[in-house]
């Protein structure tokens, strides 16, 4: 087997990117910590997850509005980059804020879900404690597109470990997959071997493949932001939450 590993000097990435999750709203003020750089008068998406007919959790944009200004420990920068920052947003009375909503930069919308799980997955050291926050990161998988490496070349005893990763620290192999297609390719050097293609693939179907070879799963095992999925709990944990945040949404719209 080949041992996977990451080559910062090859990783790739959106540079112009960046998202924060609210945290505390007070009247205009947004805080959360920036990930990547905001500059005043920048366009941003506000978004959220919604719940359709069926009480599945989907990624939508609520609002596409324009950052007023930016405060730095109560001063006001021109920018904000990888740093704790208040955000005051330029919008309509009516569009509501509250934490745990994403702040992001424009993107196409194919993009969108991807750009969300992304930015979630950026919270995971700060928030894996709090149940709205894995409620979030766990249902956004639910209705994805993942990315997964599919080997198509002619030697059909091929051996190299193309679509898992050792984790030497727990001495196991689990099962990777990608948000998106540039973070699959982030190791280019499996990407030379001759017939090995990025494949995309349901997450219900990657999920049900995982069990089927007894594994767990780690999304985007050469970023910074690893996130890994407990699939045999995965389902009956979502289904818990899921019953959880519908009763605590209940609760709050009476509360109103």
């Amino acid at each position: 087997y080949f041992y996977l590993w990451l080559d910062r000097r090859k990783t790739i990435g959106n540079k112009n990117f960046f998202s924060l999750m609210i945290e505390e709203v007070n009247g205009e003020y947004i805080s959360g910590i920036v990930r990547g750089r905001v500059v005043k008068n920048q366009e941003v998406l506000i978004c959220d997850q919604e719940l359709d007919q069926q009480n599945e959790a989907r990624p939508i944009v609520v609002a596409k509005v324009q950052v007023k200004d930016i405060l730095v420990n109560q001063r006001s920068y021109p920018k904000g980059e990888d740093e704790q920052v208040t955000l005051v947003l330029q919008k309509e009375d009516n569009i509501s804020l509250h934490p745990y909503q994403l702040i992001m930069s424009t993107c196409h919308t194919d993009y969108l879900t991807q750009e969300y799980i992304n930015s979630l997955l950026k919270e995971t050291v700060v928030h894996r404690l709090e149940h709205t926050f894995i409620y979030l990161l766990l249902s956004s998988f639910w209705h994805t597109k993942l990315y997964c490496l599919a080997y198509h070349g002619d030697n059909k005893d091929n051996n190299v470990l193309y679509d898992k990763v050792f984790i030497p620290e727990k001495n196991i192999y689990l099962k990777s997959i990608y948000t998106s297609y540039r973070e699959a390719l982030k190791n280019q050097d499996l990407l030379e071997l001759y017939g090995l293609e990025v494949k995309q693939v349901s997450f219900q179907e990657l999920l049900s493949q995982a069990k089927l070879e007894h594994m767990d799963m780690i999304v985007n095992p050469f970023s910074r932001n690893q996130f890994i999925i407990d699939t045999t709990y995965y389902e009956s944990n979502l289904a818990k939450m899921k019953m959880a945040m519908s009763v605590m949404r209940q609760v709050n719209k009476e509360q109103k």
